[in-house]
């Protein structure tokens, strides 16, 4: 469903040990839930990188992901602020469900992403944005961004439902080893890469004043 976007991203990475499908397998087993395939994939993938899981949100290790309050919990927002899941309704039938948000003391999960390929794909680049040696920032418009950057950089993802589903815009350049989010709400573009040479290069062709991290 999502693998191959997974595996361009993590592609970034020095370190990309896959998980074993045995210990996803079991850890479903134990629950008694069959785990939507875009969770499978972004554990096969990533869940054996401590520095990924951790880098901004915190992704709960595949043995210590449990159920709160009716709902299958699988990450802490930054600083554990809120806690993020799929609600057990939601998962029934469903392959793709919706990805829901809650706060400690509330009973309620509100909505966060129309599906868990789209919060999955694009959390899972931040995260590798995060643990880049590389990140810079730079303060932009939604609509100069997109002027800007339309021959340099691809959505890692064309489908709407990838690139639209969740206020996060992911980008990517394997040529030029440039990996970036877009966070749409603070109009912030975060550029990284494995080395900054790319990011001076980038910064040159661009004409963009980034500010490094």
């Amino acid at each position: 469903m999502i693998s191959n976007y997974l595996g361009l991203i993590s592609s970034f990475l020095s370190n990309r040990p896959r998980m074993l499908m045995d210990e996803i397998k079991n850890k479903s087993k134990d629950l008694g839930v069959t785990l939507p395939k875009p969770l499978v994939e972004f554990y096969e993938f990533l869940g054996g990188n401590d520095e990924v899981l951790s880098s901004y949100y915190e992704f709960i290790r595949i043995e210590d992901i449990s159920f709160y309050r009716n709902a299958l919990l699988f990450c802490y927002g930054h600083q554990r602020e809120s806690l993020i899941g799929i609600t057990l309704d939601d998962m029934n039938n469903n392959d793709d469900p919706p990805v829901s948000k809650t706060f400690k003391g509330y009973d309620k999960w509100y909505f966060e992403s129309n599906t868990a390929s789209s919060f999955l794909v694009n959390m899972a680049c931040w995260q590798v944005v995060n643990a880049l040696p590389g990140v810079s920032r730079l303060l932009i418009e939604e609509k100069t961004l997109r002027e800007k950057i339309n021959t340099y950089l691809n959505p890692i993802r064309q489908d709407k439902s990838i690139f639209l589903g969740y206020d996060l815009l992911s980008y990517i350049n394997q040529e030029k080893n440039i990996l970036a989010c877009y966070l749409r709400e603070s109009e912030e573009f975060y550029v990284a890469s494995t080395d900054d040479s790319f990011l001076d290069a980038f910064e040159k062709e661009t004409g963009f004043e980034l500010d490094w991290l």
